[in-house]
């Protein structure tokens, strides 16, 4: 069964040369917490370091050279997983704070730049 368009007569059918390419509207994303982008060529340092100055937190520097080099696990193990190292800081994190007496107070700054 031919589409319709076909079975016109030719005196019936839209030229092709006055088709017009459909437009498409470019819409710009709102800035979100992390850039949308990664180039092969650019450490992850550099682009994590740019999304906290520009988020105004202070970069966790030992945190995001963990989760480079252990993305290939992550995705093997799931979401879930955390590089062991990470999960030895926040376990250290908990029992100094404790010690201190600090159990209920959270620390927004990690371990590292106390």
């Amino acid at each position: 069964l031919k589409p319709f368009w076909l079975r016109l007569n030719p005196a019936q059918r839209p030229a092709e040369q006055h088709r017009v390419a459909p437009r498409h509207r470019f819409v710009v994303p709102r800035m979100s917490g992390s850039t949308i982008h990664w180039r092969p060529n650019e450490t992850s340092l550099s682009r994590s370091s740019f999304n906290a100055i520009v988020s105004r937190k202070s970069p966790d520097v030992p945190e995001i050279l963990m989760k480079d080099l252990s993305m290939g696990q992550k995705a093997m193990m799931g979401p879930d997983w955390q590089p062991s190292g990470l999960v030895s800081r926040q376990i250290a994190e908990a029992l100094t704070s404790k010690r201190n007496g600090n159990a209920d107070k959270k620390s927004d700054q990690p371990a590292s730049s106390q």
